[in-house]
């Protein structure tokens, strides 16, 4: 009927509303899901706030220092002129990012942006030429916006932080332009040399702050490497990738790298993982990080590490009875009662040497809970009987199934994040594959490996995550703020940015010298 087609309606509507607010919510609230990647690296708003901090100061710095702008030529329809030795002195503050910024796009600007702009000029008329020499100083009397779209880069390399373009946005009434002529007074009415001027500094001005925030990326930036060696490891470490914003549209946000984290050998060979990361932690990690600076781990990092090392030849062993002190109450020789015990045919077999070579089957499976970081791995053990006159080549083969748990601690080595793993959990099953002389008790071998374990525990090195790459960064206090659950690992640490930003004399000033903020050089035509 009538009544039960509206409600059907109203019901339609409430869903159709209800799911139009969950988007717009995700939207806004930067719930979007990250892509999988091996290596989440995530500064919080307030290490953002020091980082562009930073940046402002050197962009600033570089600016109050440029002396080297080329000369620019042009004319109006009344005049022709020419620009030289230009300086500069601005204060970066207010900085934002803007809409626009995806990745790899940056849209950043400085939304309190002052300046002092001081050239010498030459005008002359059109028509009768009449001429003017002197000094122009424009400054602001508000505050104007600069804009820069740059490209953020993590492709090559480097880190490649790079503006193309820069936009000086201003109101007619927010800069003051004071003319001073050489001769005793303008011959060429002050105000048409104003009016040359301002329509006509724009494109210089934008040149040298377009010079300033590129070298300053130069600085900071692009000196941060995408691809780390490893030495202990004998492996790289690749971080080739992208970033995003959370939440997005926000003026400082929690930025977010998601890299490759993908692990390869040292050699330089072109060998990659065949597999690649399926997995994203949830977003809200991201919108809401625990620490100043947060690393997100995947199963995926683990596991390109554990297939390098394979690649290196890391995991094939090879134990012959020379590797056994003789005190050992297990010898690798067919006279071992013990051996007898598991391979009945040894007593046939007499003063012969065992050897055995290890080595992995495929790529482990790695696991991330509660418990740590799990691996499932399989290795063949091949056994071989020889003495000086006889030879026996794989006279039996083992499977070796394995689970091992992994808990991690961090902690600082040097100014690197070392991380530290000890085996909470140790499983294995062993079975045989194949034999040549006859039965082969598994279960020995099983208890052997259990009870090797159980006295001599692998030491396992600690590895040192280089966060030292990053040039004015400094981690403190580094923990696993998160245990490993969901596929992922959550390493926090607090940072400490140095400002090193050098007080320099301004070049032709009188004197004045940049302190930090980056107000300084009080330009004279004296």
């Amino acid at each position: 009927n009538v009544d039960e087609g509206m409600m059907g309606c109203v019901v339609k509507f409430h869903v159709l509303l209800m799911t139009v607010i969950t988007l717009a919510q995700l939207a806004i609230g930067g719930y979007a899901q990250a892509p999988a990647a091996g290596l989440y690296v995530t500064m919080r708003q307030d290490t953002v706030e020091q980082a562009v901090k930073l940046f402002s100061l050197k962009a600033g710095d570089v600016a109050n220092t440029l002396t080297n702008l080329p000369p620019y030529s042009g004319s109006t329809s009344s005049v022709d002129y020419t620009f030289t030795d230009f300086f500069i002195d601005v204060d970066l503050q207010g900085f934002a990012f803007l809409p626009g910024t995806s990745s790899p796009t940056l849209v950043f600007g400085w939304n309190l942006f002052q300046f002092v702009f001081q050239f010498k000029f030459h005008i002359c008329t059109k028509g009768v030429s009449v001429c003017d020499s002197g000094y122009i100083t424009i400054s602001t009397n508000a505050n104007v916006q600069l804009h820069a779209t740059a490209r953020l880069d993590l492709s090559g390399s480097f880190v490649n932080l790079k503006a193309s373009a820069v936009q000086l946005l201003f109101a007619a009434n927010a800069i003051n332009i004071n003319v001073q002529c050489t001769s005793f007074i303008c011959l060429i009415p002050v105000d048409d040399i104003g009016n040359a001027v301002a329509q006509n500094f724009v494109p210089t001005f934008q040149s040298g702050m377009l010079t300033a925030i590129n070298q300053a990326a130069a600085e900071y930036a692009n000196k941060i490497p995408t691809s780390i060696q490893l030495d202990q490891l004998h492996l790289d470490l690749e971080l080739q990738g992208g970033f995003d914003m959370y939440p997005p549209n926000s003026a400082i946000p929690n930025i977010v790298f998601y890299l490759d984290g993908m692990f390869v050998p040292e050699d330089g060979s072109s060998k990659r993982p065949p597999f690649s990361p399926t997995f994203a932690p949830p977003a809200s990690i991201f919108n809401s990080p625990r620490t100043q600076l947060d690393l997100v781990l995947t199963e995926y990092i683990v596991r390109t590490a554990v297939w390098a090392m394979i690649q290196n030849g890391d995991f094939n062993i090879a134990i012959t009875s020379a590797d056994i002190p003789r005190s050992s109450p297990v010898q690798l020789s067919t006279n071992d009662l013990l051996f007898r015990q598991a391979v009945p045919s040894f007593v046939n077999l007499p003063n012969l040497n065992i050897t055995i070579k290890a080595a992995p089957v495929g790529v482990p499976l790695v696991s991330m809970a509660t418990a740590g970081i799990s691996f499932v791995s399989t290795l063949t053990a091949q056994f071989s009987l020889s003495n000086k006159t006889k030879s026996y080549p794989s006279v039996f083969t083992l499977s070796i199934n394995n689970l091992v748990t992994l808990s991690l601690t961090a902690s600082m080595a040097g100014a690197n994040i070392s991380l530290a793993a000890s085996i909470s959990n140790f499983q294995t099953n062993v079975t045989v594959l194949n034999s040549t002389i006859g039965k082969v008790n598994p279960v020995f071998f099983q208890s052997m490996i259990e009870l090797y374990i159980s006295f001599f525990p692998p030491q396992i090195p600690p590895v040192a995550l280089p966060v030292s790459y990053a040039p004015y960064f400094t981690v403190t206090a580094p923990s696993i703020v998160s245990p490993a659950t969901g596929g992922y690992t959550e390493i926090g640490g607090n940072v400490d940015i140095t400002y090193d930003v050098p007080g320099n004399v301004c070049d032709a000033a009188t004197g004045f010298a940049c302190p930090e903020e980056n107000t300084c050089c009080k330009w004279s035509s004296g």
